[in-house]
C-alpha cells in the first residue's frame, strides 16, 4: 500500500495549491518542463529513495509470506486476490517511484508530455486496480460468509484469476481514457509526478473528472458497506451460537474455533487494507466533486 500512501502525500499538498504544473506554471515551486529545479535537494532524493525501498521490499516479503502460506489458505480466493494486490502495489511502485527519483536526480522534468501520459496512466491504473481488487475481496468475504455452500461448492482459484484479470482489465480501460481525449494528464506538485488534471476548465474534461471520481466512491461505499456487512453478520453468528451454546451446555470445537479465528483474520486484514486506501483517495475524489460543482 506504499504507492497510496505517497500518493496520498502529494495529494495533500496538491489540492492546496489548485494550480497544474503544465510547461508554463506560475506559483515559485514551478519551473518550465526543461528548466532546472533548485529547490530540489539531497533530502527529497533520499526520502523518494527510501519510499521506493521499502514499498518494493515491503511487497517482496508480503509475496514471500504469502508464497510459504500453507496450502489450506492458498486454496481460497481471499488468498488469491491478497497475491494480486500485492503484485499490483509492486508493479504500481516499481513503474513510478523510478521516474520521481530520476527527476529529483537530474532536477527536471525529462520526459517530456510522453512521460508524463505514461506516469499518468500507471498512477490510474495502480489506483483503480487496488480500489477493485480490495472491493472484489468485501464481496467476496460477503458470499463466503452469508452464502458457505455456494462459496465453498460453485467457486474456486480460478474465479479468483478471472477477478483480477477483470479488475485489471477495467482500471486499464478507465486509465487509457485520458489518452484517447476524455481527461487529461498533467504535471502536479511538485513538478515531479503527472496525474489526470482535476482542475480543467474544460468541458470533456470536466466530464472525466466526475466520471472518475463518482466511479472511484462508489467502489469505495461499496467496499465500505461490505465491511459493515460482514462484521455485523459475524458478531450476530457468535452472538446465536453463544446463546445455543449456553443453552445445551455445549462448547465449541477446535475446527469451528480455527474457521471463525481465520475469518477473522482476513476481515481484519481487509478492513485495515479499506482504511488505507479511503483515507488516502476519499478526500481526492471529495475535493474533485466540490471543485466542480
Amino acid at each position: 500500500m506504499t504507492l497510496l500512501c505517497g500518493f496520498a502525500a502529494n495529494i495533500s499538498q496538491a489540492v492546496n495549491k489548485t494550480v497544474n504544473c503544465t510547461m508554463n506554471c506560475t506559483t515559485p515551486q514551478y519551473v518550465n518542463a526543461s528548466d532546472y529545479m533548485s529547490w530540489i535537494s539531497t533530502k527529497n532524493v533520499r526520502n523518494s529513495g527510501m519510499m521506493f525501498a521499502s514499498g518494493f521490499f515491503g511487497n517482496l516479503l508480503a509475496l514471500i509470506v504469502l508464497l510459504n502460506s500453507n496450502k489450506e489458505q492458498k486454496r481460497t480466493i481471499f488468498y488469491r486476490l491478497v497475491a494480486g494486490l500485492t503484485i499490483t502495489d509492486l508493479i504500481g511502485t516499481s513503474l513510478t517511484s523510478p521516474v520521481v527519483i530520476t527527476v529529483y536526480i537530474e532536477r527536471r522534468w525529462i520526459g517530456g508530455e510522453y512521460l508524463c501520459s505514461y506516469f499518468g496512466f500507471v498512477m490510474i491504473l495502480a489506483g483503480f486496480s487496488t480500489m477493485t481488487i480490495v472491493c472484489a475481496m468485501s464481496i467476496e468475504r460477503i458470499v463466503c460468509i452469508r452464502h458457505p455452500y455456494i462459496y465453498y461448492t460453485r467457486l474456486s482459484k480460478k474465479h479468483a484469476t478471472i477477478i483480477l484479470i477483470t479488475c485489471w482489465m477495467l482500471s486499464g480501460l478507465i486509465a487509457s481514457l485520458p489518452l484517447m481525449g476524455f481527461g487529461k494528464f498533467v504535471r502536479k506538485y511538485p513538478g515531479t509526478w503527472c496525474y489526470f488534471d482535476y482542475y480543467s476548465k474544460e468541458s470533456i474534461h470536466i466530464a472525466f473528472n466526475y466520471f472518475i471520481s463518482i466511479l472511484a466512491m462508489s467502489i469505495i461505499i461499496t467496499t465500505i458497506s461490505c465491511n459493515l456487512t460482514v462484521i455485523y453478520t459475524i458478531l450476530k453468528s457468535r452472538q446465536k451460537q453463544g446463546i445455543l451454546r449456553k443453552d445445551d451446555g455445549t462448547s465449541r470445537s477446535s475446527h469451528g474455533a480455527s474457521k471463525r479465528y481465520a475469518e477473522c483474520q482476513m476481515l481484519i486484514l481487509l478492513v485495515g487494507i479499506t482504511v488505507v486506501f479511503s483515507a488516502c483517495y476519499t478526500p481526492l475524489y471529495v475535493c474533485i466533486l466540490y471543485t466542480h460543482i
